[in-house]
């Protein structure tokens, strides 16, 4: 059971810290409250709906109950204790149904700011109207579930409640990744980037290294890990080629530095998803040359190669590297200004 506290005879008005004050000033009102709750909670109707449909013997049930648990005698004389007519303002009384589950917002909500619209949403009932007390308590645990969910910034908070209503997504493995202290750790951007696409179909290899980043702590090799991974452009891969890159970001040191380089410029944070995507699995495909133009390059000067790859190839206009996604290098006219990169301009790096 928890207290309310009985307000002012003819309350009108909310009160910062009772919103439902009008109904709190006499018993029977009370009463009637817990009886729509009640309603609400086994239907999964709004106030208006479940309020309407409540009966006399409902209203009844409830206000027993309630003069039993406060030591009132019942409405219709029975029992011992006070007259249920005469409550003192200021008192409390004890419910068995809160009536903050239904209008108090989780911890970590800001009123009339982004996470307050994706709450709003995600508490509403079926039909789009009014609030499903038994979401809402879902939705409330799962928010009270996310270690430091009210310090993460307000934009952030709202797309992580956005994403635990998206399909697919589990929001368990959600509340570790939100709550973990590699996700807080990342810049604002991109913990919105990872969160609109964690949970994605046909995304596996994403989302499980998404998964596992979060058990690991913030250290900078997991930061920039997470921020990749995170990213528009690795979540607009398909499965394998997603998979390749971690291989190859794994593996090599020098294709691993130019990406969280090059992830980092305002030349790449602009792209669109695709051109993102194309950018990664190029990358990944020049690093695996195995002679002219990388694997003929010491290895010192190899990142650097990748970077005058990117900006001096990838990102020109001639390039279009928005166009391509299953693109195949070896036919396209891509080729050539591939093939003349690692012939001249690569040459004058080697080293």
């Amino acid at each position: 059971m928890m207290d309310i506290q009985v307000t002012p005879w003819l309350t009108r008005e909310a009160t910062p810290k009772d919103l439902s004050a009008p109904m709190h000033d006499c018993l029977w009102e009370i009463a009637q409250e817990q009886a729509v709750l009640k309603r609400m909670k086994d239907t999964g109707e709004d106030w208006n709906s479940a309020s309407g449909k409540v009966t006399q013997q409902d209203l009844r049930g409830h206000l027993d109950v309630i003069c039993d648990d406060n030591g009132f005698k019942r409405i219709d004389g029975s029992g011992k204790g006070r007259d249920p007519d005469v409550i003192r303002t200021g008192e409390n009384i004890k419910v068995r149904i809160d009536p903050a589950e239904l209008n108090k917002a989780a911890a970590g909500v800001t009123p009339e700011h982004d996470s307050q619209g994706a709450y709003n949403k995600a508490v509403t009932g079926a039909d789009g109207k009014g609030v499903d007390i038994n979401k809402k308590r879902t939705v409330d645990d799962w928010i009270a579930a996310v270690p430091g969910f009210p310090a993460l910034p307000d934009k952030t908070r709202a797309a992580a409640i956005n994403a635990r209503e998206r399909e697919g997504v589990d929001p368990a493995k959600l509340a570790t990744i939100a709550g973990s202290r590699v996700f807080a750790s990342l810049d604002e951007a991109q913990q919105q980037n990872l969160l609109a696409r964690y949970g994605s179909k046909d995304k596996a290899a994403a989302n499980a290294e998404v998964e596992r980043l979060a058990s690991l702590p913030p250290d900078a090799g997991n930061l920039n890990r997470l921020a990749m991974v995170g990213s528009a452009g690795f979540y607009t891969l398909n499965d394998t080629e997603q998979k390749l890159v971690l291989d190859r970001y794994s593996q090599e040191s020098q294709f691993r530095d130019a990406v969280d380089r090059i992830s980092k410029q305002p030349n790449f944070k602009d792209k669109d998803d695709v051109s993102q995507a194309n950018a990664l699995e190029l990358l990944r495909r020049y690093s695996t040359r195995t002679g002219k133009g990388y694997g003929d390059v010491n290895e010192a000067n190899r990142t650097a190669v990748l970077l005058a790859f990117y900006d001096e190839v990838l990102v020109q206009p001639d390039f279009k590297l928005n166009e391509r996604h299953f693109f195949t290098p070896e036919i396209s006219k891509q080729n050539t200004l591939i093939e003349a990169f690692a012939r001249d301009r690569a040459r004058q790096i080697h080293g």
